[in-house]
């Protein structure tokens, strides 16, 4: 069990990516290639939005300067 541990310490970008493609495989055999690309994109939107609330940055604050934005425009 010692060695599995320190295989997988060793090598974790490895193992980690074995884990990615298994979940992708799943997903694509199981939803198809379009829901399958519609999970993964509300995963990256459900990432962005956590890291910008740990980096502190208000989403309020992102949109009232995009509607800002194109409001110049126009």
């Amino acid at each position: 069990m010692n060695e599995i541990l320190k295989f997988i310490f060793l090598n974790i970008g490895k193992v980690v990516g074995v884990i990615i493609g298994l979940f992708i495989a799943f997903f694509l055999l199981t939803f198809g290639l379009f829901k399958t690309l519609f999970i993964a994109a509300f995963i990256i939107l459900g990432y962005i939005l956590g890291k910008w609330h740990d980096e502190g940055i208000s989403l309020r604050k992102i949109v009232r300067e995009f509607l800002n934005a194109l409001k110049i425009e126009k």
